[in-house]
C-alpha cells in the first residue's frame, strides 16, 4: 500500500488544515460549552466541496484515497472533535451503504446530493436497551406483504436531526440457519425507496417510532411517527 498522498491530496489536507485552524479551533470551546451541532463548519465544508472526500467522482465525490479522508477527520480532529465526528459520521456511516448497496437511479437520487453537501448523512444503530449492538438490538421489521412495518427505538445517532437521510437498521423475525436476522432499509426525504440489506433513510429524527413503508417495485411512500421529530421545513 503506498502511504504517500498525490499533490491534489496534499494540497486538500492543506486546505482542510488551514480551515480547522482558522475557522474550526476558534468555535470548539462554544461548541462544547453550548451542545451544539457545527453548522457553521458543516455549511463551509459543503462549500468547500469536502463533503464526499473518498467516493467517486461519478456520483458527486471527489475520487481520492480513503487515506486522504482519515488524514483529512485526523485534521479536524485535533481542532474539534465534534466537527470531525459529524465528518467521520457522514462520510463512513451516512453514505457508505447506499454507495456499496444503491442501484444506479438510488445513488444518482440519494448519493449524489450526500457528495455534493447537498445534504447530511446519518446511520440509525442505536437503540436503549441494545447501545450499538445489532445482535441484541429491539428495532423490527416486518413483511407486510405490500409493505414493510418498521417498530423501534433509536437514541444517541450522531448527526441527529440535522442530517436528511438517515440508514437505519431492523432486525427481522425470521432467522436464517446462521442466526442472521439483522436487515436494514433505505428512505430519502420526501421519496423513499428500498435498498436490499440497506437501511432506511428518515430524516430528522433521534428516536424512530413507527415507519411503514408501502413499496412499489424499488420505490416506496412512506409514513411515519418519530418520538423526537422535528419538521426541517416549519
Amino acid at each position: 500500500m503506498d502511504f504517500h498522498f498525490t499533490a491534489e491530496e496534499q494540497k486538500m489536507i492543506d486546505q482542510i488544515h488551514e480551515f480547522a485552524v482558522n475557522e474550526v479551533a476558534p468555535l470548539a470551546a462554544e461548541l462544547d460549552e453550548q451542545e451544539r451541532f457545527p453548522a457553521e463548519a458543516l455549511k463551509r465544508l459543503s462549500e468547500m466541496h469536502m463533503m464526499g472526500v473518498c467516493y467517486p467522482k461519478e456520483v458527486g465525490g471527489s475520487g481520492h484515497s480513503y487515506l486522504t479522508y482519515i488524514a483529512m477527520v485526523e485534521e479536524l480532529a485535533k481542532y474539534c472533535a465534534t466537527t470531525s465526528i459529524m465528518f467521520a459520521a457522514h462520510h463512513s456511516l451516512g453514505a457508505y451503504a447506499l454507495s456499496v448497496l444503491g442501484t444506479s437511479e438510488q445513488k444518482k437520487k440519494y448519493l449524489v446530493p450526500l457528495m455534493k453537501g447537498e445534504k447530511l448523512g446519518a446511520f440509525g444503530v442505536t437503540e436503549p436497551g441494545a447501545g450499538s449492538d445489532l445482535g441484541g438490538q429491539q428495532t423490527r421489521a416486518e413483511d407486510m406483504g405490500d409493505h414493510w412495518l418498521i417498530n423501534g427505538s433509536k437514541i444517541f445517532i450522531t448527526n441527529g436531526y440535522y442530517a436528511d437521510i438517515y440508514f437505519i437498521s431492523a432486525v427481522q423475525e425470521t432467522v436464517n440457519k446462521n442466526g442472521e436476522n439483522i436487515t436494514v432499509r433505505v428512505k430519502g426525504r420526501h421519496d423513499p425507496v428500498i435498498v436490499p440489506r440497506a437501511v432506511v433513510v428518515v430524516e430528522a429524527m433521534t428516536a424512530l417510532t413507527v415507519l411503514d413503508a408501502c413499496m412499489q417495485n424499488m420505490t416506496a411512500r412512506v409514513e411515519y411517527l418519530s418520538k423526537f421529530y422535528r419538521n426541517r421545513d416549519m
